[in-house]
């Protein structure tokens, strides 16, 4: 009896390898035509590509990656898009980047967008306060959620694609001063709602 339970289970070990180096090799369809949708010039803002240092293109390896500065009405703002079908490990929260830079979390503020939640961070680094917004997008629901992200991605692979789209994270930022009218760019810049 025992034999047949080793047998059995070394089987299963076999048969779970097996698919998991399968799963490597099958190409799912990544989220590039759906971020290539975001517009750069629309009434209510324009924007321009901003180039990634040779540090970011080291650390996203296999993301894709947008990184765009748009004035949207009179605000000026950072909008950085992660899809990482392809290294999903290199999506994160955005936090990790900002603590890594010595900012310290003050508060996280959630915020109804279209379709969901995004997440505010408040955030303090020697004295000065700031502030960044982020959402993961699958294309109809909106999230801050790391947990649901990395979930909603690793369905997707179990089911070769068939569970929806590649969630994507998005995260704005400003450029000028420290903070932006959080809902001034929700309702300026719809499209970015609708990735």
């Amino acid at each position: 009896m025992k034999s047949l339970s080793q047998k059995l289970l070394l089987g299963l070990l076999i048969f779970a390898c097996a698919v998991g180096f399968m799963w490597e090799f099958f190409e799912l369809p990544t989220a590039k035509n759906r971020i290539a949708q975001l517009p750069l010039v629309k009434k209510g803002y324009i924007g321009r590509e901003i180039g990634l240092t040779d540090s970011e293109l080291s650390f996203f390896q296999g993301v894709t990656v947008v990184k765009r500065v748009y004035n949207v009405g009179n605000q000026k703002c950072f909008i950085t898009i992660l899809d990482g079908t392809r290294n999903r490990h290199a999506v994160h929260d955005p936090f990790y980047c900002y603590r890594g830079d010595g900012w310290t979390l003050l508060e996280k503020v959630p915020l109804k967008v279209p379709g969901g939640t995004a997440e505010i961070l408040r955030m303090e680094k020697n004295g000065v306060v700031s502030e960044s917004m982020y959402w993961f997008s699958n294309g109809q629901t909106r999230h801050a959620s790391m947990f649901l992200y990395l979930w909603q991605a690793t369905i997707r692979r179990l089911t070769l694609g068939r569970s929806g789209e590649e969630p994507i994270r998005i995260t704005v930022a400003p450029i000028e001063g420290n903070t932006l009218d959080w809902n001034a760019v929700v309702a300026n810049f719809p499209e970015l709602f609708e990735l």
